[in-house]
């Protein structure tokens, strides 16, 4: 249903519009409408284009539903596999599980649950409940 609007605007710019209006065959009302619609759609599909972008910016193991799939190099992984056994060199968990498989096959469990696990204290907790 089409409603009736009073608008209010400087004279120059009634003059711009009368004139768009006539080169496109148009009333001045359906000029109005349609350039706004046109407006409209551009601004919202700027904001959906630039929403996009924002999202492909963002790399997919930031987002939640990929936690299974961290972007880590082996180089990388090497060094936070070294650094986790350094801070964790005193922990029970780290311990018992270097007793019960050696430190190679520890370092290598560490590993495999680095590229699985997003979450450290999960990893750990998962390693716990199995040597128990």
């Amino acid at each position: 249903m089409s409603k009736t609007v009073t608008l209010r605007i400087n004279e120059n710019l009634y003059d711009k519009l009368k004139e768009h209006a006539k080169n496109e065959n148009r009333t001045l009302s359906n000029f109005i409408e349609t350039a706004t619609l046109r407006y409209i759609e551009q601004i919202e599909f700027e904001a959906d284009d630039e929403m996009e972008e924002i999202n492909n910016d963002i790399p997919s193991w930031v987002d939640s539903k990929n936690d299974k799939k961290v972007p880590y190099t082996e180089e990388e992984l090497n060094c936070l596999v070294e650094n986790y056994i350094n801070d964790w060199q005193d922990l029970p968990v780290w311990n018992n599980l270097v007793n019960k498989v050696g430190k190679e096959k520890a370092k290598s469990i560490l590993k495999e649950g680095l590229k699985n696990h997003s979450n450290i204290d999960c990893l750990l907790s998962e390693i716990n409940d199995n040597l128990n």
